[in-house]
């Protein structure tokens, strides 16, 4: 609806100037906020929603691009702004609402990403999230990493059935079970890497 009013705006214009009686125009501000929405949010929306690619390694990205953007027009000053925003995060809360609920996978993708780990996620949780809500996601969010990574641990360890590498397969595991002890950890504290092409959220 937006995107074709927006077509209109000179011919919204005209009528105004030709029929007094005409008013209610929306203003040059009004205009740009409306574009504001028609570009953003459809945009994110084809992105999440996509099925011919991957979206695992960007939904948490556009998901916190969503949420800044709507905090940020519900505490603006245009009232006509506000009340739109406060509507749609009033939806989004409705979905998103219940914390427990949600998919740690969403998180998890993120922190297996060399470029941002943990140290990136525990900072979206801060900005977006009360302390309480982003302490709590933090910690479920390090739980299903732990998980992941003691359930991968054991299937690596998994024994052969050819006895003839009993010996070698458990020098193996020990030499694993070593090597993992602090691995994920490790992981953890290294430095992030740079990134090669330059993303730009929306905070």
């Amino acid at each position: 609806m937006l995107d074709s009013a927006l077509k209109f705006q000179k011919a919204f214009k005209r009528l105004s100037e030709r029929d007094a009686e005409f008013g209610g125009i929306p203003k040059n501000k009004d205009w740009d906020n409306a574009r504001c929405f028609v570009r953003f949010f459809p945009y994110v929306t084809k992105k999440v929603s996509g099925s011919t690619f991957v979206i695992s390694s960007s939904y948490f990205h556009h998901f916190c691009s969503i949420l800044s953007s709507l905090k940020t027009c519900v505490d603006s000053n245009d009232i006509l702004l506000k009340g739109m925003a406060t509507k749609m995060k009033a939806k989004h809360d409705k979905y998103w609402g219940n914390l427990r609920n949600m998919n740690m996978m969403i998180f998890v993708t993120v922190v297996l990403d060399p470029r941002y780990k943990i140290k990136f996620v525990e900072w979206s949780f801060q900005r977006l999230f009360e302390k309480e809500d982003a302490d709590f996601l933090c910690g479920k969010v390090k739980e299903a990493f732990n998980d992941l990574f003691n359930s991968h641990r054991v299937a690596l360890n998994m024994p052969f059935d050819d006895v003839r590498f009993a010996a070698a397969f458990e020098n193996d595991v020990q030499a694993i079970e070593s090597l993992n002890t602090n691995e994920m950890d490790l992981y953890l504290m290294e430095s992030l890497e740079k990134q090669s092409i330059q993303v730009v959220l929306i905070f």
